[in-house]
């Protein structure tokens, strides 16, 4: 089993008087199952699944696919 992170790296909020800038509103949420995932995310995590990707970002979203512990020690034990 899997757990599927969606990491929102947050808005950037910029000083009108200089160049700096800051982020705001950042979370990241972790599903396990595709089923509890919002419509919109759970697409992305499909697709994902489908072409065979671990990690995707789109915008200031990162869409990530963690296997869980069981799954990592048996592809360390595969060599993968």
């Amino acid at each position: 089993m899997s757990r599927f992170v969606l990491h929102f790296m947050g808005d950037i909020d910029r000083d009108e008087l200089n160049t700096r800038s800051t982020r705001s509103g950042a979370f990241v949420r972790e599903y396990a199952t595709l089923e509890t995932i919002p419509e919109h995310d759970r697409h992305q995590f499909a697709w994902m699944i489908e072409h065979g990707e671990r990690v995707t970002s789109c915008g200031s979203y990162v869409y990530q696919i963690r296997p869980d512990r069981i799954q990592q020690g048996q592809m360390a034990l595969e060599g993968i």
